[in-house]
Parts: C-alpha cells; sequence; structure tokens
C-alpha cells in the first residue's frame, strides 16, 4: 500500500480536532446563549432571567471544555500514532471521541425533534461518520 495512505486516518482525526477545537473556543469564551438553543427555548437572550442565563452559560462552557478535551486527545492520538501503532491510539482514544461526538449528535437531535429547531445534530453525526471511517481505514492497514 502507498505510504499515503497510512496518513488518511491522522487527516480525518484532524479535521474533527480542529472542528472541536473551534466548537471549544466559541463555547468556552461564549457571552450568551447559541442561537439555535435560543430558537429552542422560544424565549430571547434578554428576556431570560439572570440565574437561568448563568446555568446555560455554564453548562455551554463545560460543553466546550469536552470539545476542547477531544480536540486536544485526537491531535495527541494524531502526534503519538506512527511511534506507536498499539490498538490503545488506533481505537482507544477514537472511541472516546466517538462518544462524545455520539453523545453531542444524540442531545441536539432530541432537542431538535422536541421543538423542531435547527439544530447541529448533522455535523456531530459528520464527526461521527469521519471518526469511524479513520478507525475502519486504521483496521485494514493492520
Amino acid at each position: 500500500m502507498p505510504t499515503t495512505i497510512r496518513y488518511i486516518p491522522s487527516v480525518l482525526y484532524l479535521v474533527v480536532a480542529v472542528v472541536c477545537l473551534v466548537m471549544a473556543r466559541k463555547s468556552i469564551l461564549a457571552r450568551r446563549i447559541i442561537p439555535f438553543h435560543e430558537a429552542a427555548a422560544g424565549k430571547p437572550w434578554e428576556d431570560m432571567e439572570e440565574p437561568l442565563r448563568q446555568v446555560i452559560l455554564t453548562l455551554t462552557r463545560t460543553t466546550g471544555f469536552g470539545f476542547l478535551a477531544v480536540g486536544l486527545l485526537l491531535i495527541a492520538t494524531c502526534a503519538a500514532a506512527p511511534g506507536h501503532p498499539g490498538a490503545v491510539l488506533k481505537f482507544g482514544s477514537p472511541c472516546i471521541a466517538l462518544t462524545y461526538c455520539l453523545g453531542i449528535f444524540w442531545s441536539t437531535y432530541r432537542l431538535h425533534q422536541a421543538t423542531r429547531t435547527p439544530t447541529p445534530w448533522k455535523g456531530s453525526l459528520a464527526a461521527a461518520a469521519l471518526l469511524l471511517a479513520a478507525m475502519a481505514v486504521s483496521s485494514v492497514l493492520g
């Protein structure tokens, strides 16, 4: 097999990592509710009581730190994988990231179903698909 094929899993992991880091930055530094959450709540941010706003910001920032952890995990996996091709790096770390992406998918899809608000459930499902594709390529490469 050409050596360039060996880089496919790392490239896919890095794509998901970059998206996670972007979402981490947005979420951790958030000063107000995410627009689709506001639409689902059916109430403008300005009309929400201050304690509720603080709870929402706390949950948003907590989610952001989850995105940060997954992004860093995937970057570390790519950095360590060439020297240590073991099963933990090939599948363990990506499975942790996959669990997070599927959790985000599940919660945003449920919110979409409950409120008919457009949520980013398709993006989290796409990230999960990229992770699965990268793991499949890794398993074929041996």
